[in-house]
């Protein structure tokens, strides 16, 4: 039981080191496109707004995917909850 313990927090672990991972690239990509975009021409359009929805997505996902708010644990101890 105690490995079985460990491993989920292993795989815990793992997925809220993955979105660190995912928000450090969120912020370096969109400093970099923001930094382009205010040291150039800015009479285009303001294009890393789509960078930053796009990444912004991504990093959603990550979280949700981070977060133990779709577990498979919850879902069967909420499965379990309700057949009582």
């Amino acid at each position: 039981m105690a490995d079985d313990h460990d491993k989920k927090l292993y795989e815990q672990a793992k997925r809220r080191v993955q979105f660190k991972e995912s928000l450090l690239g969120f912020i370096l990509a969109n400093v970099i496109c923001w930094a382009i975009y205010f040291l150039t021409d800015k009479s285009g359009s303001w294009w890393p707004l789509w960078v930053t929805f796009g990444t912004g997505i991504f990093l959603v996902g990550s979280f949700i995917h981070a977060s133990s708010l779709y577990s498979v644990d919850n879902e069967y101890e909420r499965l379990k909850k309700r057949q009582k």
